[in-house]
């Protein structure tokens, strides 16, 4: 699984954490009872005090006092997400002066006028300073050496477990964190403590308009993690080695459609497009094989790259702005998770390789309930929407 693009959603969970930091500190001290009586609360509960106002929790915790005028919130990341990404896009965050970094050990400063004045930092020093502390889970040893002694746990701090990757896929059986340990959840599921989803609509029309306007922050992210970029003559013919598909490169209605839409639509050449490593290694994965192969034998033409055909995708590295503008080549893309039906869970397959690539994806895996809350309607087509895989091929062609 490629890494998630965990710095984009910074502000998101540094706001909503310091909502619940501040709602903690709030019931603490007003004899509403402890901290600890608060975690073995409800989802249903949770939720129903997350609804409340953040200026209504906000003005009973800090009385007057704004949100960008209240103390500095520490953040601190126990586990650095995938080992060693501290790292955000600096050109592009600055773009918009609202985050600083300090280079020497990492920290990240969210400007309060935007965030509640927060500092996410890394150093585990700051353990009894922190108001937060996010323990990353996933690709995580749980042995008792690697988490906090319980001595150094502040009353008003929230420990929260933050999980990006399919909970199917990490499974959390561990003796060395004892119940009642974490005050939170964050993930993409929509009913945890932080909503934190792999990506959102928003954000993924912000970067699409930031690239029509010369501001492609897939340039950025290249830069940090040091990707070479493909040179314009390799990225011609990585494009020229696009399988021309007759169905998708026929477009006799165009006559009807804006100039826009129409040089996108001339712009397809290929029909439906899937890259994909995972070759069925646990039952989830296999089902959407299944599912593929369905689709195939009922006449859909797929392109398929990656690990488990054989055949590479002509770039290299998903970082790359080139992987996304030879995806856009095509009008559908596969967007198969390996994992079924697991809550909240839409990967890069949606977002990035469909989505921002400007390919329509065709959904599997996903609950249709997530997918109709994370897009409008005929964004997406979901399999569930039809009785058969052939049904599905008849809708395409």
């Amino acid at each position: 699984m490629q890494k998630f693009m965990w710095w984009a959603l910074l502000a998101a969970i540094c706001v909503t954490i310091v909502y619940f930091i501040l709602s903690v500190s709030y019931l603490t001290h007003g004899g509403r009872g402890s901290l600890f009586a608060e975690q073995v609360q409800t989802e249903d509960q949770q939720l129903q005090r997350a609804s409340l106002s953040v200026e209504n929790v906000l003005s009973q915790a800090l009385g007057s006092q704004r949100l960008q005028d209240s103390e500095e919130k520490i953040i601190l990341f126990w586990f650095v997400p995938y080992g060693s990404d501290r790292t955000v896009p600096l050109e592009y965050l600055h773009e918009t002066n609202n985050v600083t970094v300090n280079n020497s050990d990492k920290e990240i400063f969210v400007d309060s006028k935007i965030c509640g004045n927060c500092r996410l930092a890394f150093d585990r020093k700051l353990i009894s300073k922190s108001d937060a502390v996010v323990f990353y889970a996933h690709d995580v040893k749980w042995g008792p050496h690697e988490i906090p002694h319980n001595s150094l746990r502040q009353q008003k701090q929230l420990y929260i477990w933050w999980l990006q990757e399919s909970t199917a896929k990490v499974p959390f059986r561990t003796k060395a964190v004892p119940d009642f340990f974490f005050n939170l959840t964050m993930s993409g599921r929509r009913s945890s403590g932080v909503h934190s989803p792999y990506s959102t609509l928003p954000w993924i029309l912000k970067m699409l308009w930031n690239k029509k306007h010369g501001r492609d922050i897939m340039h950025f992210i290249a830069k940090e993690k040091d990707v070479k970029l493909t040179d314009p003559e390799s990225l011609n013919k990585a494009i020229d080695s696009v399988p021309v598909n007759s169905f998708a490169a026929a477009n006799t209605d165009l006559h009807q459609t804006n100039a826009e839409l129409k040089t996108l639509l001339n712009y397809k050449k290929g029909l439906v497009a899937w890259i994909v490593g995972n070759c069925g290694y646990f039952p989830s994965a296999r089902l959407r094989f299944e599912y593929a192969d369905s689709l195939r034998k009922y006449g859909l033409k797929i392109d398929q790259f990656g690990r488990c055909s054989g055949v590479p995708f002509p770039i290299a590295s998903r970082w790359d702005p080139s992987f996304n503008k030879v995806l856009s080549t095509y009008k559908f893309y596969l967007a198969f998770e390996n994992s079924y039906h697991c809550n909240g869970y839409m990967s890069e397959k949606l977002w990035y390789n469909a989505l921002y690539s400007g390919a329509v994806p065709i959904v599997f895996g996903p609950l249709k309930d997530d997918i109709c809350a994370a897009l409008p309607p005929k964004s997406y087509i979901h399999t569930e929407d039809f009785k058969t895989p052939e049904d599905l091929v008849k809708y395409i062609y």
